[in-house]
């Protein structure tokens, strides 16, 4: 199964991480549908004004695969790290501008970005392309863990008004394991 968003119905089901929403979201209710004891999700937001781990103006990057950005020797490991997010604020060519969270980066030179919600979808590939971005590592508003010794269901209720966030990351997700996230 794929990520799944009903609006019809104010239902969101996610299977894997690396999903952002950046639009402030507000959740009624939450279920972590394990497929072990000890499996986990953690959902994060991030903050655009926040001082960023790493700034780069006017990089020349290939995108490919619609997720794949490239850049030699701009990515360094102490820069980027799985769960950061990549807000790309200038391009040459104007696409690709937005923010995607990082699924992982898979060399000095290159990271993977995840699932985007918003306008903007999927990343457009193109090559030697300038662009500008901010390196921020999120920070974590709701983790969710099932019992260690069997396995069980884990509902958080946020009663009838919902808590708002800013925005929203799925982050970490354990493998096979399904979130219902009621909006």
């Amino acid at each position: 199964m794929a990520n799944k968003f009903d609006a019809n119905m104010g239902l969101w089901i996610l299977d894997t991480a690396d999903v952002i929403w950046p639009k402030p979201l507000w959740i009624k209710k939450i279920f972590l549908y394990p497929n072990a004891a000890g499996d986990y999700a953690v959902i994060r937001s991030y903050d655009l004004t926040a001082t960023p781990k790493a700034t780069m103006a006017s990089k020349t990057v290939t995108v490919t695969l619609e997720t794949t950005i490239t850049s030699t020797g701009n990515f360094e490991t102490a820069e980027v790290a799985a769960d950061d997010i990549i807000y790309i604020y200038g391009s040459s060519t104007g696409n690709n501008k937005g923010v995607f969270p990082v699924a992982t980066r898979s060399s000095d030179d290159a990271i993977i970005v995840g699932s985007t919600w918003d306008d903007t979808g999927p990343l457009t590939n193109e090559a030697s392309k300038v662009y500008s971005w901010k390196i921020i590592t999120p920070y974590v508003s709701i983790p969710i863990l099932s019992p260690a010794v069997d396995k069980q269901q884990v509902e958080i209720d946020f009663g009838d008004k919902g808590i708002c966030l800013p925005n929203f990351i799925l982050t970490a997700l354990s493998t096979s394991t399904k979130l219902y996230i009621y909006v």
